[in-house]
């Protein structure tokens, strides 16, 4: 858990700054206070999916792989959903329509990923 939680702190930290910078440079910095807040919001978000979610779910269950890649994939769509949520409502709701769509995919490329990967299944 500790290796996990090292992974998460770098993870939040990384994405923290590149999207703070994203960010600035897009909004300015006369909103600096909210900017920051969302982008550690954010960072939280994808931080904790990639680095406790993603291996709790394949390496701490013992689920069978279809339901390991059925899982990862809404919780993939779910988090970038709130993230996309967060820093630009407007586009969230430009890209409802296509969630269907974008599930699909990530169950695709779940399933493609699965293969790859050693310790699934």
């Amino acid at each position: 858990m500790k290796k996990n939680s090292v992974k998460f702190g770098q993870a939040a930290l990384g994405i923290f700054g590149w999207l703070t910078g994203i960010m600035v440079l897009v909004r300015g910095t006369d909103q600096l206070l909210g900017i920051l807040l969302t982008t550690v919001v954010c960072g939280m978000i994808a931080s904790s999916v990639l680095t406790l979610l993603y291996p709790l779910i394949w390496e701490g269950t013992k689920l069978n792989r279809a339901w390991k890649i059925i899982i990862s994939a809404t919780l993939n769509l779910a988090a970038g959903s709130a993230i996309i949520g967060l820093l630009i409502p407007a586009m969230l709701m430009m890209l409802l329509p296509w969630m269907p769509a974008m599930l699909l995919l990530g169950l695709i490329l779940h399933s493609l990923c699965s293969l790859f990967y050693p310790q699934m299944g």
